[in-house]
């Protein structure tokens, strides 16, 4: 006698078995924290994570003391912790490589820490020079407008911050799926599906000198760190499509059990 599945389980199944993010055209970095030999660990902390996009962009943590757990799970699926103080890993993804727009994908879970958090930003992807000129990435600002133990979703692009342009409301100690994507015309913010776009004039190119790596956990130089959960990060080098963030989207939504706002 067969066991049929619940239909919705068949459903998740088909959409990861039918998809790979590598489908889309231009990605740069990937990193899934559920595939455990992409991950490496030295005295139990991650010492690097591996670029699963086969461009070798590496993200790495030299320092011991630096290194996040490996020691969680969501939806049956291995997560990295970040502790909020001083973990990150380094990309090999430098700002060079992104020669015009880009988009951006990150599952991560806002600390419920946050809640009631004076601390206006969280970042669990950034690039960053020492002065903030060439800033890109996805982060998360807790601005007083959208409420308690809310934060709002925002983002860089070449130096340029919006952070007080009111983004998708965030909430906390829950996994969601940050995105971001960066055209000529605007950013498409997004939390777990939900657009809140920002319109304006953004500039491409690379943003200054080579050396501004994505950096996973931590916005670089200022001593910002991601507190809870990152599982999967995805970036490309060009504005993708609104069909080909659906189908990202979807399948990330469906891998981590992610419920579409």
């Amino acid at each position: 006698m067969s066991i049929r599945k619940p239909s919705a389980l068949r459903a998740t199944q088909q959409t990861l078995a039918a998809f790979s993010p590598l489908t889309v055209a231009n990605c740069e970095l990937w990193l899934d924290a559920s595939d455990s030999s992409s991950v490496t660990l030295t005295s139990s902390a991650v010492s690097q994570w591996n670029d699963l996009s086969g461009n070798n962009r590496h993200a790495t943590q030299g320092t011991a003391n630096n290194r996040p757990a490996y020691s969680a799970t969501v939806n049956g699926r291995n997560v990295i912790t970040f502790d909020g103080t001083n973990d990150s890993l380094i990309s090999g993804l430098a700002s060079s490589v992104i020669t015009g727009y880009a988009t951006l994908f990150c599952v991560a879970r806002p600390s419920s820490s946050w809640a009631t958090s004076t601390a206006n930003f969280k970042t669990p992807l950034m690039a960053r020079n020492s002065d903030g000129s060439s800033a890109w990435g996805i982060c998360l600002y807790n601005d007083a407008g959208v409420g308690t133990g809310r934060l709002s979703l925002t983002h860089q692009w070449r130096g340029a911050g919006y952070n007080n342009a009111a983004g998708s409301v965030v909430a906390t100690g829950v996994f969601q799926l940050f995105s971001a994507v960066i055209s000529a015309t605007g950013t498409d913010r997004r939390v777990s599906g939900s657009s809140s776009n920002y319109p304006a004039t953004l500039t491409a190119g690379t943003g200054g000198a080579s050396n501004r790596y994505l950096t996973v956990g931590e916005d670089p130089t200022q001593s910002r760190y991601w507190t809870d959960y990152v599982a999967e990060v995805l970036a490309y080098s060009r504005a993708l499509t609104a069909a080909e963030v659906l189908s990202i989207e979807s399948y990330l939504i469906a891998k981590w059990g992610i419920s579409r706002q």
